[in-house]
């Protein structure tokens, strides 16, 4: 049964950026839409892609990025999420790309990502999240 007000074919377009998933052993059915990492992410190793990948973030609408938490401290372990602080490009709408944007660099790096605007960052977390900030670019 479809949601009142809804068309079938609204629901297939919402639905079709997620059909490539589908036949993807990658992808479990444990609501994670990645394999997780075998290995710790290293600080090097995030920095190194992150810039390799400028181009592709950057058409998210992000201008600005930066590593910080575990990663950052070089401290992540094989569970961690990555930490990451966008400052929005002034030119472009990040929020309608927003998830687009953790979508790609989930599946980039097989871990949760926490994507945080820096204007968003709660004034008693600002101190310690920037103490570890790296940029990236």
């Amino acid at each position: 049964m479809k949601p009142s007000g809804t068309s079938l074919e609204t629901l297939r377009q919402l639905l079709k950026p997620f059909e490539k998933y589908a036949d993807d052993p990658a992808y479990d059915d444990n609501y994670e839409f990645y394999v997780p990492r075998e290995t710790p992410l290293s600080r090097d190793e995030a920095h190194e892609e992150l810039l390799r990948r400028r181009d592709e973030l950057m058409s998210f609408g992000i201008g600005h990025l930066s590593i910080a938490g575990s990663v950052a401290r070089d401290e992540a372990g094989i569970d961690s999420d990555i930490d990451l602080i966008v400052d929005p490009d002034a030119s472009r709408e990040l929020f309608g790309r927003y998830f687009d944007a953790i979508a790609y660099l989930e599946d980039l790096f097989r871990c949760e990502i926490d994507l945080l605007t820096r204007k968003n960052i709660k004034p008693h977390a600002r101190a310690s999240i920037e103490q570890d900030e790296i940029p990236v670019f």
